[in-house]
Formats: C-alpha cells, structure tokens, sequence
C-alpha cells in the first residue's frame, strides 16, 4: 500500500547510470526567506507576492541538485505580477456581472473559457523559460491549437456549467424544483467524471510539449491509471470522512443521550471528552495519510513515466506510509509552534520528495546535456513575451 506506480524499468538500450535527486536546503535559512516575505506581502497588501514567490522558487530550485548541479529559477516577479493583475480584473468583472447584471454572466464565462487554454499554455511557457539546468534553459513548443484541444473541453464545460447555473438558480422567494436540483447536480457530476481525463491530458500536454535543448519529453501513461488514482484516493477520502465524522457524531450522541437521562457522572464526562480528544487525533493522522496518499500516489504516477528521448527515464519511489507519517510530525509541529514551524515542515518534505527521485540515463549525464546545449534553439526572446498566472503541474 506504501507506493503507487512504483515502474523501475530501464532504458531500452545499454546499462543505465542512476543519478539521484536531492535537496540541500534548512529549515532555518528558508524560515528567513519566508519571515521577511510574510512581513514585506503584508506591508504591501499583497502587492509583494511575486517578488515573495520568485524568491521561495529560488532557494528550493537553487538546493534541488541533479549530478551535484543545482537548477536554477529567473523568473523576472514583474512578469508574475502582470499575470496577477491580469487574473485578478478577470474575476473582479466576472463577479461584478454576476452581482449586478446576471444576465452577462453566460457570455462572460463563456469568453474567459475562449482566453483560458492559451492563458494556460502561456503559464507553462513562462515556468519551462524560467527554468535552467546547468546554463541551459528549458522551453515548452507553444503548440495553440494542441491547447485549445486539451484545454478547451474542461474550460468550456464549466462554462456551461456557470451558464447552467444562472439559468436554472431560483429566485430568492422561491423553492427550488425538482428540475433546478436535478440540472444543479448533473453538470458537477459529470465534470467529476470527465476530470481524471482531463488531469491526463493536461499533464501530457504539460510535459510533451517541454523541451531541454533538442531533448523531447512524453508522458507514458495512461487515462486509466489516472482513475484508478482517483478512484483509489477518492475511496479513501470518503473512509477516513465517514470515521471521523462518524466518530464525532457517536460521541455527541451518547453525550446527550446522558444528559438528558442524567446518567451521566464526573467519571463518564472525562471520559466522553478523552473520547472527543482521541478522535480528534485520529482524524489528523487520517487527513495525514490520505493528503500523503494523493502527494506520493500522484507523485510516482507522474514521475515514473516521465521519458526524455528513448534514453532517459525518471524514476519515483515515494512511500504512502513514510510521506503520511512525515505530515503527522509537520502538523504536530506547525500546531504546537502556531505556525512558525511550517518552513522546517516545507523543507523537511521537499528533501523526502526529491531523495525518492532518480534520473536514469543510457549516456553519461555530461554528455547528454553537452548535446543538449550544442543543439539548443534560442528561446530567450520568449521571455519577454510570456506571464505566469499561477497555473503550473
């Protein structure tokens, strides 16, 4: 139960070297970095933001080594604010229409679901450039019609699924029907379907189109994996739901059931309250399984099926129970300290994520991103041309 997709296979052709990812960073030289963009983001109301996530992306990028060479993020913050305030007068008129002139909100759905594929292709453009690996940038071939082909079915259904909305929402002195509640559960129900499929093809769309010099990347795997992950995790989701909330309801059930029959005496109350105390544990170390289930599940998915070319794979071992019990001791920690511990917990899991990580190559490393950089196209003038609106894998 402890890994998920967990493939190790080799390249086709030749013994494969094994380069290990790691992570160098420490709690207290992140605590730092965090302390003073907490501090300057709330100064500013906000406006710091970018600057605050360039600099976060920067110390884990700079302390995430590959072969002893750590990756590097350039992101100009400018870039990211512009992306921001793009998205934010977005939803500002979006909501201002759904306030004051309901009847714009269709078109206005409609119109940001026509923005978003290229919005997102974008997004992904701006990480891919931003990001470089021993001098080299990596780039994403901006391919717009494989956007709209990927991204376009998700965006236009939930904005069908907003049209639908405000259609068939009750006025405020009315019951709703039947038919409202029937139409108002449909459209969800369906998108829940339908978004394991989507969840494939944007990561496929995500990591093909990414490039390292001529290096071609692909992701080989499939929509049946991503539901049985879904599957899987969501079931597991529902179970810890149920016990917990089951739990609590039991308690207070039989608490009242002896209050109101006067049963209860000073030994049963501390014992219903032990009772509450322990289930409130419980139900943190669940929410700590079931986060770790999803993280390390999807991160294994992911990751080992990543390829690059025919002779270079990424291998992923993460472990449900190691992950899940890594979380428990960060929220433990970030409780009892009220937050202060939260960039120790950051770095405690990035180090564990990037340890179960390995680059598997037929070539000797030096010699692949020597080949790399020789066949490298130029994609710098890109950079001023793209924005990041938060929308990564």
């Amino acid at each position: 139960m402890g890994n998920s997709d967990h493939t190790t296979a080799a390249p086709a052709v030749g013994e494969a070297n094994r380069y290990p990812f790691s992570f160098q960073g420490v709690g207290l030289e992140y605590f730092k970095i965090a302390s003073v963009n907490l501090a300057l983001t709330l100064l500013t109301l906000g406006l710091y933001s970018p600057w605050a996530k360039v600099r976060t992306r920067q110390y884990f990028y700079g302390n995430t080594l590959l072969d002893s060479a750590a990756f590097r993020y350039t992101a100009n913050p400018v870039n990211i604010l512009k992306g921001r305030l793009i998205a934010v007068c977005a939803l500002v008129v979006y909501f201002a229409a759904q306030q004051f002139f309901p009847l714009t909100v269709a078109p206005l759905a409609f119109l940001l679901a026509l923005i978003a594929p290229w919005a997102i292709m974008r997004s992904h453009a701006f990480n891919y450039a931003n990001t470089e690996y021993r001098g080299l940038r990596f780039h994403l071939v901006s391919d717009l019609g494989l956007a709209y082909r990927v991204y376009g079915p998700p965006s236009f259904l939930i904005a069908a699924l907003v049209s639908l909305g405000a259609v068939v929402q009750p006025g405020a002195d009315l019951e709703p029907s039947a038919l409202n509640i029937a139409l108002s559960a449909f459209g969800p129900l369906v998108y829940l379907v339908l978004y394991p499929l989507f969840v494939t093809r944007g990561t496929q769309y995500a990591v093909g189109q990414a490039r390292y010099g001529d290096a071609v990347f692909s992701l080989a795997t499939t929509t049946r994996r991503f539901y049985g992950y879904y599957l899987v995790n969501g079931l597991l989701y529902l179970v810890a739901t149920v016990v917990v909330f089951g739990g609590f309801f039991a308690i207070t059930y039989f608490t009242g059931q002896e209050a109101r029959s006067g049963a209860a005496t000073t030994f049963r109350t501390p014992l219903n309250s032990l009772a509450g105390v322990g289930m409130a544990g419980l139900g943190i170390a669940m929410a700590a399984f079931v986060m770790a289930s999803f993280k390390a599940r999807g991160f294994n998915l992911v990751y080992n099926h990543v390829r690059v070319n025919p002779d270079v794979q990424l291998t992923a071992g993460a472990e449900v129970l190691v992950l899940a019990r890594i979380y428990l001791v960060n929220y433990l920690a970030i409780v009892l300290t009220l937050g202060l511990a939260y960039p120790w917990a950051r770095v405690r899991t990035a180090r564990y994520l990037a340890g179960v990580l390995t680059l598997v190559s037929v070539t000797s490393l030096d010699g692949y991103v020597a080949q790399a950089e020789r066949d490298s196209s130029a994609t710098g003038e890109e950079l001023g041309e793209v924005f990041d609106l938060g929308i990564g894998l």
